[in-house]
């Protein structure tokens, strides 16, 4: 793992993309009768909500030791908006490319055991070039969890119950009918594209997805602490998209990150 690139990682790209849109792309990921997406954001919300409520309950940290809040550092589209997964995305804010970097198909077989051979770059006094190709070999190992640790679709120790439509052992986004795990073949190449809701519009993952999270997040931390400044912060070198003033109230804070690329990927 290289920490630059570990947004190109299925791992990363799986859990941003049921985080923040798992009821468009994962409708079979369900959990204690909730769609994915609702559980983790609920959950996550409501565990701040638990600290900005402990914190208005002290009497006296409230704009004076906390003034603002951070919805989430550095958060990723996953595969939201990928227009087809047998490439990878060129645009600017993309994951950088060191090491080893297979396509987002490449990634779904890896998952699955499947050895690839992927593209290799590297870094030098130019910039990043490709360096031939190098082979991955998970010699059968999967990334999804096995389904003995969850006798019952019970989780032994966090208590969830995962829906039965919901297999462990095999990919999720096979279950959902956008590769074939026995081929490899991907079937919809861009799955991620288009809003299930309106298939003749791009996602824009910012306004779909970032957006209503933080809104649903500030509404959460401005009931407790009502003068708090709210960080607005969308992916790497990402613009935010339009928030209305009746959310942001005059307290809030533009926060992006920006990265310089030599520096970071050397």
């Amino acid at each position: 793992m290289i920490w630059s690139t570990n947004y190109g990682r299925l791992a990363s790209q799986t859990l941003f993309t049921l985080f923040f849109a798992g009821r468009d792309f994962a409708p079979r990921c369900i959990i204690d009768d909730m769609n994915i997406q609702d559980y983790l954001q609920s959950h996550y919300i409501a565990a701040f909500g638990a600290l900005a409520d402990r914190i208005r309950d002290a009497g006296d940290l409230a704009d004076e030791c906390v003034i603002g809040w951070d919805s989430m550092n550095e958060p990723f589209e996953g595969l939201c908006g990928f227009v087809n997964l047998n490439v990878n995305p060129s645009a600017q804010g993309s994951t950088l490319r060191r090491g080893s970097c297979p396509t987002p198909a490449q990634s779904l077989r890896l998952g699955m055991g499947h050895a690839q051979t992927v593209d290799n770059w590297t870094f030098g006094s130019f910039g990043p070039r490709k360096k031939g190709t190098v082979t991955v070999d998970p010699k059968g190992c999967k990334m999804w969890a096995d389904p003995e640790t969850e006798p019952d679709g019970i989780h032994p120790v966090w208590g969830w119950r995962r829906d039965a439509g919901w297999k462990l052992g095999s990919c999720v986004w096979a279950q959902h009918g956008v590769w074939d795990v026995e081929t490899g073949y991907v079937i919809i190449p861009d799955y991620f594209k288009n809003s299930p809701s309106d298939m003749d519009r791009e996602v824009v993952f910012i306004e779909d997805y970032w957006r209503p999270h933080w809104q649903a997040f500030a509404a959460r931390i401005r009931s407790a602490h009502p003068e708090a400044i709210l960080f607005v912060a969308p992916p790497v070198f990402a613009p935010p998209p339009p928030i209305a003033e009746s959310e942001l109230k005059g307290r809030c804070c533009y926060s992006p990150h920006y990265y310089d690329g030599l520096t970071l990927i050397t």
